[in-house]
């Protein structure tokens, strides 16, 4: 992943940890709701922020059911996200 990526991604988590009242507050529950799977590799250097936000519940106060799912290898990130396992994924290189 290239440096310009790695920042892109950052900077995208951050504006949403930092702005909360901007994020989509859609009430999912009117359409059903279903957890979003986010898929990281097993040593996720780049998806630290992401545990993070999980971990301290950003992504619960605003709504948004997030489970993150550790995949070890790309192949088997498409391969999941073609089955529907996965709806998200990390990509870090």
């Amino acid at each position: 992943m290239s440096t310009r990526q790695a920042m892109a991604i950052m900077l995208a988590v951050l504006f949403f940890l930092l702005f909360p009242s901007v994020t989509f507050n859609t009430a999912s529950k009117a359409f059903g709701e279903e957890t979003i799977r986010v898929a990281v590799p097993l040593f996720p250097a780049l998806a630290f922020p992401l545990f993070v936000a999980s971990d301290r519940g950003y992504f619960q106060k605003e709504g948004l059911p997030v489970e993150i799912v550790r995949i070890n290898g790309t192949p088997t990130t498409y391969q999941a996200m073609l089955s529907g396992g996965v709806h998200i994924p990390l990509k870090t290189s």
